[in-house]
């Protein structure tokens, strides 16, 4: 089982990357994968901010793919997720500036 700090070193290179999140429906994919692949029990893994809450901050959307990392390491799946999230390029992800880090983006 992959051990946390592991996660905490790939969270802070995306972060470092201006990353904060999968974006819409890359997001709402690796959701279903967390499901899918955790069957071993009856919670579902955080859901993403997606559709209604896509305008969250990217600390928010940041904040909510760490909780859905510590759920698959809580499962198990831990290495998995990591490498799946790995897999996606660069247009997949939300990204923002680190000066708006905190802003949210309702309309």
């Amino acid at each position: 089982m992959t051990d946390w700090s592991t996660a905490e070193v790939w969270l802070e290179r995306v972060r470092s990357q201006h990353r904060s999140s999968p974006e819409g429906y890359a997001w709402h994919q690796f959701w279903q994968w967390l499901s899918e692949a955790a069957r071993n029990g009856t919670d579902k893994p955080p859901v993403p901010f997606i559709l209604v809450a896509s305008g969250e901050s990217a600390a928010s959307k940041f904040g909510r793919l760490c909780e859905q990392l510590r759920w698959a390491h809580d499962h198990g799946i831990l290495a998995d997720a990591l490498r799946w999230l790995d897999a996606r390029p660069m247009e997949e992800w939300n990204t923002c500036p680190p000066d708006r880090w905190e802003e949210s983006f309702y309309l």
